[in-house]
């Protein structure tokens, strides 16, 4: 499972196609064929719970691999042609090092050769795993809306020592438009390339399917932080009515993502709950240096809950006691979009949680990103912080 530099799109794919010709011969639009030879680039975004770029030997936060199923554009869902054995449409594109120039190149197995006709590409992370590829792995029979399983849990972990280790995976899907949230088709063949234009290099964002969480804690002005029970064991989320509940894994036939555009189909749940992994709870900061203290990756809501419940549990670090405190505050958000980040700012005090301000940004730099707009916009329409919910 991969595990979130700024950002103000999304990650970029530059696909560059190599002609499978002689040096003497040009692109032509007929007889000849394009491998489809993709250099990847993304650019400082964090997700794996959170991915901040690509290498060929990938470390906590880096991938080295994506995904493409390849159809034709007339209908995107007929496999498009290709000259390899066994071929389903398919594709793992790998990162790899030690070509003549020094620098890394993408390869995919198997390879895919572009012709005249019009290709149609969707793109999507993490990659199908072979001994998963019957069940992970849904194509349509009838439009573009092809899909892969996913698990998006309503109870997650998280390491508190870092913003990318969470027990969640942070969907994503291609684009041809790096503005966040928009699904735009992605064409290529092997024609020749023109002075504006290479049909045989599409551009593709890499979208996020997922809204990430974070939230930070503060000691109220005049309080002293508990250097033993001020730790942030767990954060949970809960809704009192059923009308817009929380969206999950659930049910065998839901639980898919649709590759062309990010929209999830999942289970319903009241509660979503993110506790920090053994030993790894943080401390609420002192007063004007709030700490973060707990991120996760959730699905997004079209519809906000009409009552939330934020509830923050406190206690010692490494152990559950007696002293246990669990204090909620009243929230009722607005609604969560994909790709986007959303910033809970909390302040303690010995008896309550109160919200000091929300932020609303891309995604960014993980739980400490420098792009959110702290300008109320989590705030329902008539709220205002100094009147308290």
């Amino acid at each position: 499972m991969v595990k979130q530099n700024n950002i103000k799109k999304s990650f970029v794919l530059l696909l560059l196609l190599a002609a499978c010709t002689s040096s003497d011969e040009e692109w032509s639009s007929d007889g000849k064929y394009a491998v489809l030879s993709p250099r990847i680039q993304m650019e400082g975004s964090k997700t794996r719970a959170v991915i901040i770029g690509t290498d060929a030997n990938p470390g906590t936060n880096q991938i080295n691999q994506v995904q493409l199923f390849i159809t034709r554009n007339a209908d995107s869902h007929t496999v498009y042609p290709n000259t390899e054995s066994g071929w389903d449409g398919l594709s793992v594109y790998t990162l790899t090092s030690g070509i003549s120039d020094g620098s890394d190149e993408w390869k995919g197995t198997p390879a895919v050769n572009l012709s005249s006709d019009m290709a149609r590409i969707f793109a999507f992370y993490p990659p199908i795993k072979a001994e998963d590829s019957n069940m992970g792995f849904i194509p349509s029979n009838a439009d573009e809306k092809h899909k892969i399983k996913v698990t998006v849990p309503a109870s997650q972990e998280f390491d508190g020592t870092n913003d990318q280790d969470c027990t969640a995976t942070d969907y994503l899907y291609g684009s041809a438009s790096g503005e966040v949230g928009v699904a735009s088709p992605i064409t290529a063949n092997n024609a020749a390339e023109t002075a504006d234009k290479k049909p045989f290099s599409p551009e593709i964002s890499m979208q996020h399917a997922l809204s990430l969480l974070v939230f930070t804690l503060q000691s109220k002005s005049g309080r002293d932080v508990d250097q033993i029970y001020d730790y942030v064991k767990e954060i949970r989320l809960s809704t009192t009515n059923g009308t817009n509940p929380f969206r999950v894994s659930g049910a065998a036939d839901k639980n898919t993502m649709q590759i062309n555009d990010g929209t999830l189909a999942l289970d319903n749940s009241p509660t979503l709950t993110l506790t920090a992994t053994a030993g790894t709870a943080r401390l609420c900061g002192i007063a004007g240096s709030p700490a973060p203290v707990a991120y996760g990756l959730v699905a997004p809501l079209e519809t906000a809950p009409s009552d939330l419940k934020l509830t923050v549990v406190l206690d010692k670090k490494g152990e559950t006691t007696s002293d246990k405190r669990e204090l909620s505050v009243t929230l009722p958000p607005k609604a969560w979009q994909k790709g986007n980040r959303y910033k809970f700012n909390l302040t303690l005090t010995d008896r309550e949680i109160a919200v000091e301000s929300t932020e609303i940004s891309t995604w960014g730099n993980g739980w400490g990103g420098d792009d959110s707009q702290g300008d109320g916009s989590l705030y329902p329409d008539g709220y205002e912080p100094s009147k308290g919910i």
